[in-house]
């Protein structure tokens, strides 16, 4: 039995929405600074790349997450061959942690701070 009275579900998804949240909001920050490019010197590039790393990791954290709610056995097989260090504690955690630190590389006039 829970002794917690079935509170762990209910955690559980508060999380999950969170990761949603979260993901949608690092996305929306990768895609607003690769929007804000003009002339490209060397600098600009970096974050460019920075910005598509951003939005390419927060798609695959936001599918991730997708997959526990709605389950999807071929995407399932995938994403465990492939980021199998996502279904660990520990590996998830350094995941996001990993993720969290690049928005510190991205134009300061987007949402990277706030994520």
């Amino acid at each position: 039995d829970d002794p917690a009275g079935g509170a762990r579900p209910v955690v559980v998804w508060g999380f999950r929405v969170v990761h949603f949240g979260l993901s949608i909001m690092m996305a929306t920050t990768g895609a607003l600074s690769i929007t804000q490019f003009g002339n490209v010197n060397a600098n600009q590039l970096s974050e460019f790349f920075v910005s598509l790393y951003l939005l390419m990791f927060a798609a695959l954290w936001f599918v991730f997450e997708l997959v526990h709610v709605r389950p999807v056995d071929a995407l399932i097989y995938h994403l465990k061959r492939n980021f199998g260090f996502l279904f660990g504690a520990m590996g998830k955690a350094l995941f996001i942690i990993f993720i969290a630190f690049l928005n510190f590389g991205v134009q300061e006039r987007t949402l990277g701070l706030v994520t």
